[in-house]
C-alpha cells in the first residue's frame, strides 16, 4: 500500500521535482567531504529534505511551474496547428522510432498516440520494404544520399487492420536540439486511384467502341478522335486535333443543321 502512494505521488510534477532537487542536493553534499558513515548519511539526508523544501517553496511557483504550463502550452498549441491538417503526419527520429502523430494519422491508420508513440515507423509499411525500412534509414545516416527526402512519390501503407492502402508520401528533415528528426506528410489517395481506374476504363471503352466518337472545346475545335472514326472518316488525328468540324464538311448539308447542332450542345442539352 506504501508503494501505491508513493508511486502515486511521484507522478505529480511537484513530487518529482522535488526528488530531483533532493538527489541534486545529496549529491552535492556527498561530494564536499561527506564520510560513509550513519550519523553523517542521517544528516546529509536531513540537509537535503530541508534545503529541497525551501527551493520546491520559492523554485517551482515562481520559476519552474510558469516554464512547464508555457511548455505545455506551447505542445498543445502546435499539436492542435498539426490536427486540423487533413493530412497524416508522423514525425520520427533518425532510427525510425514514431515521437508524435496528429489526428489524420490516428484517422487513416487507425492506431491511438499510445500504442504508435514509441513503435519503429516499419509497422505502417507493408512487406517487403517493412523488413527493409531500418536499412534505408542505416544507408541514409551513413552515406547522406537522399532517395525519398524532398520527394513526393506514390506508395502503399497498411493500416493496423491489415488493410494495405496507395498513398502519397512526402519526407522532410529537420534539427532540433543536436537531433536530426524526419516528418513524413502521408495522404490516403484511394479515392483517387478508383477515379483513375474508372476513368481508364471510360477511356477504354470509348477507344474500342464501335461507333464513332469524338470530344471537342466549347468552340467546336476536336480534342480526342476515337479509332472508329478516323476509319469511317479516313483522316488521321494529326488532320483533326485542334481544328473544327469544318474540315470534314461535305456541303450537303445546310448551314442551319450546324447552327441548330452547336446550339443544342452549348445549352447542355443533347442533340
Amino acid at each position: 500500500y506504501v508503494s501505491i502512494l508513493i508511486e502515486r505521488a511521484l507522478e505529480r510534477p511537484l513530487a518529482k521535482f522535488g526528488v530531483m532537487l533532493g538527489a541534486i542536493f545529496l549529491v552535492e553534499l556527498a561530494a564536499h567531504g561527506l564520510q560513509f558513515d550513519m550519523p553523517g548519511w542521517a544528516g546529509a539526508l536531513i540537509d537535503a529534505a530541508i534545503l529541497t523544501a525551501l527551493a520546491s517553496i520559492i523554485m517551482w511557483p515562481l520559476i519552474v511551474k510558469p516554464l512547464r504550463v508555457a511548455l505545455m502550452t506551447a505542445q498543445a498549441r502546435a499539436q492542435a496547428i498539426l490536427d486540423t491538417v487533413t493530412d497524416a503526419i508522423m514525425t520520427i527520429d533518425d532510427h525510425g522510432i514514431i515521437q508524435a502523430q496528429n489526428r489524420a494519422a490516428r484517422t487513416t491508420f487507425g492506431i491511438s498516440d499510445e500504442d504508435a508513440i514509441g513503435r519503429n515507423i516499419n509497422m505502417i509499411v507493408p512487406s517487403p520494404h517493412r523488413e527493409r525500412h531500418d536499412g534505408y534509414l542505416e544507408n541514409y545516416r551513413r552515406s547522406g544520399v537522399k532517395h525519398v527526402i524532398g520527394t513526393t512519390q506514390q506508395l502503399e501503407a497498411v493500416r493496423m487492420d491489415g488493410e494495405v492502402f496507395p498513398i502519397e508520401l512526402s519526407v522532410s528533415e529537420g534539427w532540433a536540439e543536436g537531433r536530426r528528426f524526419f516528418t513524413a506528410t502521408i495522404r490516403d489517395i484511394t479515392e483517387r486511384k478508383r477515379t483513375e481506374e474508372r476513368l481508364q476504363k471510360l477511356s477504354n471503352a470509348v477507344e474500342q467502341s464501335p461507333a464513332a466518337t469524338v470530344i471537342t472545346d466549347t468552340s467546336g475545335s476536336f480534342e480526342y478522335v476515337n479509332p472508329k472514326f478516323l476509319e469511317v472518316t479516313g483522316f488521321t488525328r494529326e488532320d483533326l486535333i485542334g481544328k473544327t468540324p469544318a474540315v470534314i464538311k461535305s456541303g450537303l448539308t445546310p448551314p442551319e443543321v450546324y447552327e441548330d447542332l452547336w446550339r443544342t450542345i452549348r445549352s447542355g442539352s443533347e442533340w
